[in-house]
């Protein structure tokens, strides 16, 4: 079966596993040794990139960014609250969306980028699902 645990310290965790048998008789493994960690925060998606190189035609097709929950382990909604474009990470000079939907001063901005520059996604404001307002890290695209 599939097990999911809260981690509360992550590091090595010894966990027992118990089961009944068909005769209804308790079985017990062995004490077995796991790496318990943290599930990771979200990342940033435009068109089903978290970062990397982007082509012109997607940059152009994309209407918003969506959240990447890795591979389903999260539960409950995530809900993205702002974020922004940069033209490079420590740019004071952004183009802030509220919400998921690329607003057109963000466009305009993709728009004008050429093959070989960089641009980046910072200031990604997520709510959990506890209602925790969290801040992802910057990803960095690069125009192809």
């Amino acid at each position: 079966g599939v097990y999911i645990a809260k981690v509360n310290n992550p590091g090595i965790v010894n966990i027992k596993v118990r089961s009944y048998e068909p005769d209804s008789s308790l079985h017990e493994e062995s004490n077995t040794p796991f790496l318990a960690r943290k599930v990771p925060d979200p990342q940033i998606l435009i068109a089903g990139l978290s970062a990397g190189n982007i082509s012109v035609s997607s940059i152009k097709n994309t209407t918003e960014v969506t959240l990447d929950l890795i591979g389903g382990i999260h539960q409950g909604n995530y809900e993205l609250l702002e974020f922004a474009f940069a033209g490079n990470a420590a740019d004071i000079k952004v183009y802030k969306s509220n919400g998921t939907i690329i607003t057109s001063r963000q466009k305009t901005f993709l728009a004008g980028l050429k093959k070989g520059e960089e641009f980046f996604v910072k200031d990604a404001k997520v709510r959990t699902p506890k209602g925790k307002v969290i801040t992802l890290a910057v990803s960095r695209f690069k125009v192809n």
